[in-house]
């Protein structure tokens, strides 16, 4: 399914797509993705061949895209054309309002899934830690981004405040 999804996004975005098999929470814990995501970017980076790069995550895939993001941000790395993020996974603090108002009618993504896959990845780290919770962080000229949302989920008021922290370099559609 996710590589059929890569597939069409990089037909239609006229790029060449590259799945990033990154290691999972439920084997490895933060920060081994997100250091595995970040020598993929520096390989495509350095790739004459690679043409124009785009990031583009679902999820707990969106949180590691953000968060890949901030820290290209920070370490003065090429940025990206653009970043897509559909429905990211980007406050592990886990406080936000959506959470209890949205329980009920988000049917794709049950809270208790969530809580497992950040106590899985988060493995006693601390959850305000900008690494794992992008929407804490800063994005000082970061490219573009493309925030999807749907008003159903629980997740919906984190990626209301990460709309806040890109200001005017991010778009958001609801489904």
């Amino acid at each position: 399914m996710f590589l059929q999804k890569q597939a069409r996004l990089g037909k239609a975005a006229n790029q060449q797509a590259h799945f990033l098999h990154y290691a999972l929470s439920t084997e490895h814990s933060f920060p081994t993705a997100l250091d595995q995501a970040t020598v993929a970017y520096q390989a495509l980076c350095a790739d004459a061949k690679a043409g124009q790069i785009s990031l583009v995550g679902d999820s707990a895939g969106g949180n590691l895209v953000f968060a890949l993001l901030q820290r290209i941000c920070r370490r003065g790395l090429q940025q990206p054309a653009a970043l897509v993020g559909i429905s990211p996974i980007v406050d592990m603090r886990m406080t936000n309002e959506s959470l209890k108002a949205n329980s009920k009618s988000d049917h794709l993504v049950p809270l208790s899934r969530v809580v497992r896959g950040k106590n899985a990845y988060l493995a006693g780290h601390d959850p305000s830690d900008p690494e794992v919770s992008p929407v804490l962080g800063t994005f000082v000229g970061a490219s573009p981004c493309l925030i999807h949302a749907d008003s159903t989920e629980i997740l919906l008021t984190t990626r209301k405040r990460l709309l806040l922290v890109f200001g005017n370099r991010a778009l958001q559609l609801n489904s």
